[in-house]
């Protein structure tokens, strides 16, 4: 006998169907018994089963919700030799049962038998289906197996202990389908044997022609599915990349189709793909945060005006910044040697990294954490975090900015030991302002934030050295110049713990080891890719100063020092928008969240678009203008560096998007195996070809960078983060979340 197990929801109609099938199916005289699992919130399945009269032992069942939970709980009232699990949309017609029997009974050392899924003219239906008969293994699985069409030895998928329940559409958890694949895989692997016999057909409408919304949120679950079965089946990653490949091809080949539909569709699937395979749920699908409720007090929850007022301090400060920032590298560069300043661009180098290295990520770890706080309305207990956030950041940044002065005092210096001692200063001093600032940024306090963000350091530094220079000295000197930057370090370190101390009561204790260590382990995904993003951003002015003379080194690291400017308000607008990104992941608002990243993204692109053509015409005199007529040759090279740093205006907020949603650790590993293949070829160029080509390299590894994170914050939150000429009210994401403000 075979018992056919149905799990059913709310389809009496396409049921009524099945149940006819079965009868004419049964005509050979094979033996069956039939056992209707209901899910529907109604009783008309019991009713289209009362009405059917077929000539067999019937049984009606219920169960919670999900394709596994039903066939489970059939699956323990079966009493068949041999169970088939069918869907309540497909119908029998090709002799399926009696084939698969047959084998079987003949086979014994088989225990699956797979069928094809067909439509009623016998075309493939939900696979593309192979073509020869053949065993079932992990390479051919997507070709030769599905649930619906496979018949088991009743004993053999018993002692398997049945279906995964949190896999299959309905299932409590996030992997919308492959419960069938996972099923017949762990059989194989436990050493049955799976037979495909591609004439033996059960029948079923062809589900891959289906689109719209709720088409695509079904495909992400399926999506989510499939990249689970890969991770937990530890599926090759050539052979992952094959089949994602594949449905990318198959994506645009649906769009020049003219099937737009179809073709999201296929990249909602390949959105839950990704998610499955790093093992966190699209952002559409986590546990929301609960809002708070709408009180005087919620007032501190993050939100947009919030990130208004923030960008309007910070990009205030940065235009004011990058005026200071230009004066006095221009200053240095008429004022300095030739080996003085190029040790001065290197320690500008040094001024991005070490801090990002003195604080391993615990900042960023803060500003989740601050504005998840903040969400719940605890201001309190927002303050305290705000507190042991710098705690946690004290004692590396103390060990860690002194090794990174050694790497820029051994750049060039006759007197090394005090040059190091007063870059060490600078960058601790640097590490420990802008962790204040990214506590008042967590906090919601933009203002407070801005004042102690980078481009104030170079606004208080060119002060210091136009009073200086007015009333105390003639001429400058490297060491000088540290003394002065030094200062300015300890005076604003000394406002953030002024201004932080007055907020409220620091905790009582400081951080103890268990702490410090979960502080640290939590923020090392950020560390990392911040740091990557760093290292390919001005990685190359580090190479340039290694592997060029020293001519070559100035002109390169002038270009690039001016290049780089392109990118700052995408920087302060992906500081601003850092609290908000968290607050929206954590309330799962994506459509809001892509709303305000594009139209920054759009805003930001029309602003420094001009700015980009402008250098293009007239760089060279911009180049002998802030640094001297000599400057002129560098112009090629700046041109080259901008039109990499212009990804950083289209995709420059990708990273915080994709982070700030929680899914850093995903962020981390794209960063390191983009670094992977940048590094290489950056230091090869450097190394055997000069100034020019390395810019080229260099500035299709930035683009290169930002696109794999964009794609990678589109592929797990849905949210697309590049400009749009279109009305942005209609370019947003399609999901659960379309419809929800």
């Amino acid at each position: 006998m075979i018992s056919l197990v149905v799990s059913t929801i709310g389809r009496p109609e396409d049921l009524r169907r099945m149940l006819a099938s079965i009868e004419t199916e049964l005509r050979s005289g094979l033996t069956a018994e039939l056992i209707v699992v209901d899910q529907s919130p109604d009783d008309r399945t019991r009713a289209v089963l009362e009405e059917s009269r077929l000539p067999l032992p019937c049984r009606y069942l219920r169960s919670g919700i999900g394709v596994s939970a039903g066939r489970n709980a059939g699956l323990a009232e079966a009493r068949g030799t041999y169970v088939m699990f069918p869907d309540d949309d497909a119908w029998f017609g090709g002799g399926l049962l009696d084939r698969a029997v047959e084998f079987l009974e003949r086979e014994p050392g088989v225990q699956v038998f797979c069928g094809r899924l067909a439509t009623e003219d016998g075309g493939d239906s939900q696979l593309r289906w192979a073509r020869s008969a053949q065993f079932v293994d992990s390479r051919n699985y997507h070709r030769t197996s599905i649930g619906p069409a496979m018949v088991f030895r009743r004993d053999v998928i018993v002692a398997a202990g049945g279906y995964d329940e949190g896999l299959g559409t309905g299932s409590a958890g996030w992997y919308g389908a492959c419960e069938d694949s996972d099923m017949v895989l762990r059989l194989v692997e436990s050493g049955s044997r799976a037979w495909y016999d591609p004439t033996a057909v059960l029948h079923h409408r062809e589900v891959r022609l289906d689109s719209g919304p709720a088409v695509e949120v079904k495909s992400v679950l399926y999506g989510c599915g499939q990249g689970h079965l890969w991770r937990s089946r530890r599926f090759s990653r050539a052979w992952i990349l094959f089949l994602l490949v594949r449905r990318v091809v198959g994506s645009a080949v649906q769009v020049l189709r003219g099937r737009r539909d179809l073709g999201r569709a296929r990249r909602a699937w390949l959105r839950g793909a990704v998610c499955g395979l790093i093992d966190m749920p699209p952002l559409e699908f986590r546990t929301p945060t609960e809002s708070p409720p709408e009180t005087a007090e919620t007032s501190i929850s993050p939100g947009p005006a919030e990130f208004v007022r923030s960008f309007t301090w910070r990009i205030g400060m940065a235009g004011a910044g990058i005026v200071a920032t230009f004066a006095l590298t221009a200053y240095a560069a008429r004022a300095l040697p030739t080996d003085e300043f190029a040790l001065f661009l290197v320690l500008l180098v040094g001024l991005s990294l070490s801090p990002s290295l003195s604080r391993l990520g615990v900042n960023h770890e803060a500003i989740r954490s601050l504005a998840g706080v903040r969400a719940l309305g605890d201001w309190a207990d927002a303050v305290r975090v705000g507190h042991l956030a710098v705690r946690s950041c004290l004692l590396p940044t103390i060990v860690i900015g002194p090794l990174v002065a050694v790497l820029v005092a051994a750049t060039g210096s006759r007197n090394i030991l005090v040059t190091w001692a007063l870059v060490a200063v600078v960058l601790v001093t640097d590490s420990l302002r802008l962790t204040y600032s990214d506590v008042f940024m967590g906090l919601g306090m933009p203002r407070s934030g801005a004042v102690l963000a980078h481009q104030i350091r170079s606004i208080a530094v060119v002060a210091a050295v136009v009073i200086d220079q007015a009333f105390f000295a003639e001429g400058m000197t490297l060491t000088r110049l540290l003394v002065l930057m030094s200062g300015v370090g300890i005076m604003l370190v000394v406002v953030g713990h002024v201004r932080l101390s007055r907020l409220g009561t620091a905790p009582a204790s400081w951080v103890g080891a268990v702490q410090q260590k979960a502080a640290i382990v939590a923020g090392v995904p950020f560390l990392v890719t911040e740091v990557v993003g760093i290292l390919i951003a001005r990685g190359d002015v580090w190479l340039s100063s290694m592997a060029f003379d020293g001519r070559q080194a100035v002109l390169y690291g002038a270009a690039a020092t001016l290049a780089n400017q392109v990118g700052a308000p995408v920087a302060l607008a992906s500081v601003a928008l850092a609290p908000i990104a968290a607050g929206y992941a954590a309330r799962r608002q994506a459509t809001d969240l892509e709303l305000l990243v594009r139209q920054v993204a759009t805003g930001l692109t029309a602003l420094l678009l001009p700015l980009f053509v402008i250098t293009w015409v007239a760089g060279d005199e911009i180049l002998a203008i802030v640094y001297g007529e000599e400057f002129r040759q560098a112009h090629q090279l700046l041109v080259i560096l901008m039109v990499g740093n212009l990804s950083f205006v289209a995709l420059g907020m990708s990273a915080v998007v994709l982070i700030m949603a929680g899914y850093q650790r995903f962020a981390m590993w794209l960063s390191l195996s983009w670094l992977a293949v940048v590094a290489v070829a950056t230091t090869t160029v450097a190394v055997l070809g000069g100034p020019t080509p390395l810019a080229i390299v260099s500035a299709l590894g930035s683009t290169g960078f930002l696109v794999v994170l964009a794609v990678g914050a589109w592929a797990v939150t849905g949210v697309r983060v590049y400009p749009t000429s279109r009305p942005l009210r209609d370019s947003q994401p399609r999901g659960p979340l379309a419809a929800t403000r």
